[in-house]
């Protein structure tokens, strides 16, 4: 089978971000499949678009910059740029299969015209709810563009043979939207073992004047507006006040970056709450196996509550106790499988008492890892579901488009 692979965010394991469509495009190579990936070259350092291949994946990089720092209005020129260049590409790569992964929701319009014009297939995976999010949170607030945006996403379902969602919450979404429930599977974000490693260099060596010796939280990700970072920095300041040994680490870069320092900075919590940049894949686990719990935030919408965080799978591919801010599905697998804090809708306050005796109870954390390491293992193999990817791609390609059955069972469970 010839499969397209849209991804305007594309990473390798070199390069900071998440690495899903990497390591389902790389099955999918080993299944025997040519897969050819079409992604954005965000640094701008290149003004013509050039072809790569990794691990048997043939890319197709396309030059338009983006980075989080960039204005709403640069950002969304950003998507439609993209997907207007990937338009002659797709139907050049004439394939079998169209596989459109979001966000953004504009990434379905190459694949529907690639549909429209090479008579391929086309499956729609949807990683957060366009435009349902950005108009809860009020990044989108023109009236004519939700208009359009909403009609994008009726049409991307509608035509998409098939609908791949992240989480039970985004199907019940697709299904909103008017997608009947048979033709969605939920494949969530999945666990890379890989990760967990027996030995690795101590935090010290690769992050000046750290102490070894004191518990370590810590945030990996971007720092947008929607990840709330102020909290962290809240819950540092509350571990101040009790004289905690916690130390907080935020890993990443984004829009709220230097107002997040400045705020550290005014608090003078200097030395309870370090930021780093963002480090690559392969060098993730230096980070995340010296953790005492990982932390994930972000701010408390319901929209917010249906997303699969790569942060928490990681968390538990490596067995560490997860600190949570927000609530729905990922609160309750972490709180039913008791391998965390919930500090969702709680005062700041106790969730930092809370979060210092836990960090200094060596019996809890090694239970709270061993239950996080378990439920990773339980639901979200990645091999597992690159099996069930590639099921559902075969089922597509031969007219069988009532896909429900191959993944999204069993996560109804969850």
């Amino acid at each position: 089978m010839k499969i397209t692979y849209l991804h305007q965010y594309f990473n390798t394991p070199d390069m900071w971000g998440s690495h899903r469509s990497y390591e389902m495009a790389k099955r999918l190579v080993l299944k025997g499949h040519e897969v050819h990936v079409i992604t954005a070259y965000l640094k701008g350092d290149k003004n013509k678009s050039f072809n790569t291949l990794i691990d048997g994946i043939s890319v197709h990089w396309i030059p338009v910059p983006y980075s989080n720092h960039m204005s709403f209005q640069k950002r969304i020129w950003a998507f439609i740029k993209f997907s207007l260049y990937s338009i002659p590409v797709v139907i050049k790569n004439k394939s079998d299969l169209i596989f459109a992964t979001s966000t953004p929701l504009t990434i379905c319009i190459p694949a529907l015209i690639g549909k429209l014009f090479t008579n391929s297939k086309f499956i729609f995976e949807v990683r957060d709810l366009w435009p349902e999010l950005p108009i809860a949170f009020m990044a989108i607030k023109n009236p004519l563009i939700i208009f359009f945006a909403k009609a994008l996403e009726k049409i991307a379902y509608y035509f998409a043979d098939a609908v791949i969602a992240l989480s039970p919450g985004m199907k019940d979404g697709v299904i909103k939207g008017g997608k009947d429930s048979s033709s969605i599977a939920v494949i969530p974000n999945l666990c890379d073992f890989n990760l967990s490693k027996t030995y690795v260099p101590k935090l010290s060596s690769f992050i000046s004047n750290f102490d070894d010796d004191k518990p370590v939280i810590a945030f990996t990700g971007a720092f947008g507006l929607i990840n709330d970072l102020n909290w962290s920095v809240n819950l540092a300041f509350e571990l101040e006040k009790i004289n905690s040994n916690v130390q907080i680490l935020l890993v990443g870069d984004g829009k709220t970056k230097e107002e997040t320092e400045k705020k550290i900075e005014s608090l003078e919590l200097q030395d309870r709450i370090r930021i780093i940049d963002p480090i690559s894949k392969k060098e993730m686990p230096i980070i995340l196996n010296n953790l005492t719990m990982s932390l994930i935030t972000f701010s408390d919408l319901p929209e917010m509550r249906n997303n699969s965080a790569n942060k928490f799978f990681d968390s538990l591919a490596t067995g560490r106790p997860i600190i949570v801010n927000f609530g729905g599905w990922i609160n309750k697998l972490i709180t039913e499988n008791k391998c965390g804090v919930d500090g969702w809708q709680k005062k700041i306050s106790d969730v930092a008492k809370n979060v210092d005796l836990k960090c200094n109870d060596k019996e809890w954390l090694k239970i709270a890892g061993k239950n996080s390491l378990s439920l990773g293992k339980k639901y979200f193999d990645r091999d597992l579901a690159a099996d069930n990817l590639n099921k559902i791609f075969i089922s597509v390609l031969n007219g069988d488009n009532k896909i429900s059955h191959h993944a999204s069972e069993k996560y109804n469970l969850i």
